[in-house]
């Protein structure tokens, strides 16, 4: 599937999870899925166009920093939450006597090893064949791990996100290295990236997040 099919269906799927959900999980989990279902395609250096990958890195970089500027502008209570499923928590002793906690000294960590691991797999992927290392089982799990370190809630929509966007590719037929490193590729043979079917997926989507962004409105 092409990268504005996928980006769809994450949206989609983000926004259908979290449809009755607070206001801030929505944006968590609808940026997390949206991430997630396009950065497999990180790998797309060698096979499609070079510019790709760098869209998809754009738009990955300002889907992260939707909720950063959502709680700045006008979703305060959106830091309370990644706060609170980050696991970082100033001890009440510790801010009345002006000191950084153990907890948040371990955030900070987490969440540097989390963006550097991220990185550093991307920057991997990017180097392997379309549709192996980043389309695998380890590449998955990998993925996921990097950004369960910074916010394991975002991992949950995040792997959801990711494993749409394999269980797409499988109907292509372009056969998926879900082992790799082993060389043997899965495919259900269904379709071409660019096909009807490919279109028709975006236009349902796409329709689907309106009638969906309609309903959250009035909830």
């Amino acid at each position: 599937m092409q990268t504005n099919t996928h980006l769809a269906v994450g949206a989609c799927l983000g926004l259908t999870l979290t449809l009755a959900a607070p206001r801030e999980i929505t944006v968590l989990g609808l940026c997390a899925t949206s991430i997630g279902a396009i950065i497999p395609d990180i790998d797309i250096d060698g096979t499609g166009k070079k510019e790709t990958k760098y869209i998809i890195m754009g738009i990955s970089a300002a889907l992260a920093l939707v909720p950063v500027l959502a709680g700045l502008v006008c979703m305060p209570g959106i830091f309370e939450l990644l706060k609170r499923t980050s696991l970082m928590s100033l001890t009440t002793s510790a801010a009345a006597k002006g000191t950084i906690s153990l907890d948040f000294i371990a955030f900070l960590i987490r969440t540097i090893l989390g963006f550097t691991l991220f990185i550093g797999l991307c920057a991997f992927s990017n180097k392997t064949d379309h549709r192996t290392f980043s389309h695998s089982f380890m590449g998955t799990a990998l993925f996921t791990f990097s950004i369960a370190l910074i916010n394991p809630l975002a991992a949950g929509f995040f792997l959801l996100g990711y494993l749409s966007h394999i269980g797409l590719d499988l109907l292509n037929y372009r056969p998926v290295m879900l082992m790799y490193p082993k060389k043997r590729g899965f495919s259900f043979r269904f379709c071409y990236s660019k096909s009807r079917f490919s279109l028709n997926l975006l236009i349902f989507s796409v329709i689907i997040l309106i009638i969906e962004s309609i309903m959250k409105a009035c909830l």
